[in-house]
């Protein structure tokens, strides 16, 4: 994804959060932005690196193909970025 002026941002930012207004009731969590991502492993911790989640939403839909075609109109795929789409897996507890 390309820098962007504070009025590109601010631009962004109209166009996604009219996005999530047009997912109706299928918004369960309309998203966060992350930073300061870090990768915890038996080497102990360091900043990720490469393709790392950067921000989440969680959207109900009956099944793959309706999430993925709700996921189709984020505007950050216009702007070269990518969405991870994945089942949460719901566990018993």
């Amino acid at each position: 994804m390309q820098n962007m002026t504070p009025q590109e941002g601010m631009a962004h930012r109209e166009k996604w959060m009219a996005w999530v207004k047009g997912l109706g009731e299928a918004v369960v969590t309309p998203g966060q932005p992350l930073k300061g991502n870090k990768m915890l492993g038996s080497e102990g911790v360091s900043d990720a690196k490469g393709e790392t989640i950067s921000g989440y939403a969680i959207i109900e839909a009956a099944d793959m193909s309706g999430a993925l075609e709700l996921a189709k109109g984020d505007p950050f795929v216009d702007m070269g970025g990518t969405i991870e789409i994945a089942e949460m897996v719901m566990m018993g507890g």
